[in-house]
């Protein structure tokens, strides 16, 4: 697996990707999500998802007049 955050960091320090771009290291990574076997950053981003879907959820429960946007 190529890892997306170690992929940005050598290109914004170093102009390029490596060859091949940067291997994932999995259970070795500070990333890595031992209960789901999986890069954090995938269960982040679901995780947001959800958040999102229940503030929408939220909003669409208040009365007009008191809606953010």
């Amino acid at each position: 697996m190529k890892c997306i955050l170690l992929s940005m960091v050598s290109y914004h320090l170093n102009g390029y990707l490596p060859n091949g771009g940067a291997e994932c290291r999995k259970e070795e990574c500070a990333w890595w999500d031992k209960a789901r076997n999986r890069c954090a950053v995938l269960t982040i981003g679901e995780q947001l998802v959800g958040i999102d879907w229940s503030l929408h959820n939220v909003e669409c429960k208040l009365p007009e007049h008191e809606r953010l946007i």
